[in-house]
């Protein structure tokens, strides 16, 4: 709250200046805030803002950053088609700008990058999600002595996509491409280890990460465990709520359907996200608790008993158009996913017919030139 109280005052006072450039960063800034709270509708709304003041003073990279704004928005919500239509409108921006070897404030290539990486994945390109993955790894290392905290969001991409690869690699048995990937993924361990070093903010997802690393490297499962409930401490010392749910859904992503423990984790992160009012999060940890029940267990229905006291009135969600056949919220399509995400490629495909695009109020539906 205090983070963007203060980007908020810095917005209006660069506003009142007629100071643009510190305006635009500022309301990027607040947008970034929004989303990792989980107030959905409010981030979308700022990075619109964003890349329409870009649109209308001919910055193109102003307009990147609004649109990777809503590239991040889009896969947040399971609307990959969506992600990938700005991810191609970002290119022929990137192109214009020339900027791919120079950083800017807000890390866009690097960005841009980890966010096509899972785009790419979650649509069952498996290769092309690799190779764009590892490139970003290699930006971030490069990056390495000049710490920006924006890097956030490709951390969190890249550490999708590895560990969907590296859980895949050793379901089919490909004993050196999971060895590999263990390396990959240990690259990426250490980079998020100097990061919360740096900044708070980091903390929890790194050991949600080093637990991913240990799990699925194969070392005893007391050990990941314990990362796992450190990562969850981190987040409720700052009191960050929202982000314990997502810690909490990670890992039930990576354990066994139907096992005790990821039912344990996904309850844990219904009440996260029934405390904070996320829809959009709460009714995904509800499907993927029915799925739990079709495996003989009956995790849900208490769950639900555990739910009648709490309201969802307070939605910080963007979703207000009728759902997909598909997914009933945007999440994960339930015809192909055998534990949520994560243990299979065919898992990743998410799908979902809402859209962030509206041909009213869609300004780079038009020419960017």
């Amino acid at each position: 709250a205090a983070a963007g109280d203060a980007f908020l005052q810095s917005a209006n006072s660069g506003e009142r200046r007629g100071e643009h450039r510190r305006w635009e960063q500022a309301l990027v800034s607040l947008a970034f805030v929004s989303y990792i709270t989980g107030h959905i509708t409010e981030s979308l709304a700022i990075y619109r803002q964003v890349f329409t003041s870009g649109y209308r003073f001919g910055d193109t990279q102003v307009q990147s950053w609004g649109l990777l704004g809503m590239v991040q928005l889009s896969l947040s919500r399971g609307m990959v088609d969506d992600a990938l239509q700005l991810m191609s409108t970002y290119d022929t921006l990137a192109d214009k700008q020339g900027r791919e070897a120079e950083a800017d404030a807000f890390c866009a290539q690097v960005l841009a990058h980890g966010m096509h990486a899972v785009a790419l994945l979650r649509k069952g390109n498996a290769e092309s999600a690799m190779f764009i993955a590892e490139k970003a790894l290699t930006r971030l290392e490069q990056l390495g002595g000049w710490p920006s905290v924006y890097t956030f969001q490709p951390y969190l991409s890249l550490l999708e996509v590895f560990c969907t690869l590296l859980a895949d690699a050793k379901e089919q048995g490909y004993t050196d491409a999971a060895r590999d990937l263990v390396g990959v993924l240990g690259r990426l361990v250490a980079l998020m280890a100097a990061y919360a070093k740096i900044f708070p903010l980091g903390r929890p997802r790194y050991h949600l990460a080093a637990g991913l690393l240990k799990h699925l490297s194969g070392e005893p499962p007391a050990t990941a465990a314990k990362e796992w409930k450190r990562a969850m401490h981190e987040a409720s010392e700052i009191g960050w709520t929202y982000e314990e749910g997502h810690i909490a859904l990670e890992v039930a992503l990576h354990l066994p359907l139907g096992s005790e423990e990821r039912s344990a984790w996904l309850v844990e992160a219904g009440q996260c996200f029934l405390t904070e009012g996320i829809e959009h999060d709460f009714l995904w940890v509800q499907d993927l608790l029915q799925l739990e029940r079709t495996e003989g267990r009956n995790p849900y229905d208490t769950f639900m008993d555990m739910t009648t006291s709490h309201t969802l009135s307070t939605v910080h969600d963007m979703d207000t158009t009728e759902p997909s056949p598909e997914s009933e919220h945007g999440g994960p399509s339930q015809s192909v996913v055998s534990n949520g995400r994560g243990q299979h490629l065919s898992s990743s495909v998410f799908t979902t017919q809402n859209s962030l695009l509206s041909e009213n109020d869609n300004p780079w539906g038009e020419s960017v030139a």
